[in-house]
């Protein structure tokens, strides 16, 4: 499980949600836009890395500890989410980047 290359969601974690992350963005979903709007060659990878990810985790506390291996200091239950909602969140988020940036 901790070997699962996803690059997307990888960078997501480690150099957006790291250890002060809450200082630099009001709230997580910034930081994914954040990602996002700074990555345009990856956004549309992040929605798939996600799934991935949720479709290899059995459980909360696998997701959790493949987030924490790649850097992550971000705990959804501090925002009312489980991880896999949190994540599934994110994946709509950066689906709807793509679809926005590629109407424009």
């Amino acid at each position: 499980m901790h070997s699962l290359h996803l690059p997307a969601l990888r960078k997501l974690a480690g150099t957006y949600l790291y250890q002060s992350w809450q200082h630099e963005f009001d709230d997580v979903d910034e930081a994914v836009r954040a990602y996002l709007r700074d990555e345009p060659a990856r956004d549309e990878d992040l929605a798939g890395d996600v799934r991935t990810l949720l479709s290899a985790a059995d459980t909360e506390s696998e997701l959790d500890a493949w987030l924490v291996d790649a850097g992550a200091d971000y705990l959804p239950s501090d925002d009312g989410w489980t991880y896999q909602a949190w994540l599934a969140h994110v994946a709509e988020i950066a689906e709807q980047h793509v679809a926005q940036n590629s109407v424009d």
